[in-house]
């Protein structure tokens, strides 16, 4: 994700459940499988340990 940065605050203020997995899925760049081991390994890079703030 290299614009993660700047789409961080629009994706927090989506109203997720009022849209289809699928289409959710698709704008955090994932699918129902999951990430792939390099995506995963390039977001924890990007945004470290997903933790509770």
């Amino acid at each position: 994700m290299t614009s993660a940065t700047t789409d961080d605050a629009q994706l927090k203020s989506k109203t997720w459940h009022n849209q289809s997995a699928e289409d959710v899925l698709t704008q955090i760049s994932s699918s129902a499988d999951g990430l792939s081991a390099q995506e995963a390994a390039q977001r924890f890079a990007a945004d470290g340990a997903n933790m509770e703030k």
